[in-house]
């Protein structure tokens, strides 16, 4: 079991929405005004640039708009992890306490393919759009990446699914990163590898 990182923006989309803290996927949400690891996340964006981007303010804003008590009843009812948001409300994705396997991962992602989370099938719908990252004749692929920073080790997530002809293949990848930064990449990288090998891209 690890901090899910910037995956959780997956599920943060469905409880934002679900909670009324975001009306939709375009609304504009301040990032704060404070100098980011990233220079792309020094803006106000939606939660459909902010996934894009991984922006973490974005999302910590919101996380402060629903607030712990609201995420506790959320986790549990979406099955999420070890479900503990902690008392750190902005940043309990990130450094713990929540925490997941990639196994329950791949499971979370899978009911959200076949929209059987307990959430609104809007909120699902519009969850599954904003992570569509590639689109082919027959194939479409979601997904969202993370990233775990740490002083002594850095971990990368990719987690998603392939859909075709209506069958779900959901994944989720888990591998260290001793380059940080350069070894960002290699996640989809990696990923869209043992997919490929696999025979699901």
């Amino acid at each position: 079991m690890i901090v899910p990182a910037s995956t959780f923006k997956v599920a943060n989309t469905i409880i934002a929405l679900e909670t009324g803290a975001v009306k939709d996927e375009n609304e504009i949400i301040p990032y704060g005004g404070k100098p980011q690891p990233f220079k792309q996340w020094e803006k106000d964006m939606s939660m459909r640039e902010a996934i894009a981007l991984s922006a973490i303010p974005i999302y910590q804003e919101i996380a402060r708009r629903v607030g712990s008590g609201r995420y506790r009843d959320w986790l549990a009812r979406l099955d999420h992890g070890n479900r503990q948001p902690g008392t750190s409300v902005d940043t309990f994705w990130l450094d713990g306490p929540l925490e997941i396997s990639a196994v329950e991962q791949a499971h979370f992602v899978a009911r959200l393919a076949q929209q059987k989370l307990d959430a609104s099938p809007r909120a699902q719908a519009i969850t599954r759009d904003i992570i569509r990252l590639e689109c082919s004749s027959s194939k479409l692929l979601y997904g969202k990446t993370g990233w775990r920073f740490a002083s002594n080790a850095n971990l990368g997530w990719w987690t998603g699914w392939v859909e075709q002809d209506g069958k779900i293949e959901a994944f989720s990848l888990t591998i260290d990163m001793p380059g940080a930064g350069t070894d960002a990449p290699k996640r989809v990288a990696i990923g869209k590898a043992l997919l490929s090998r696999l025979g699901v891209l």
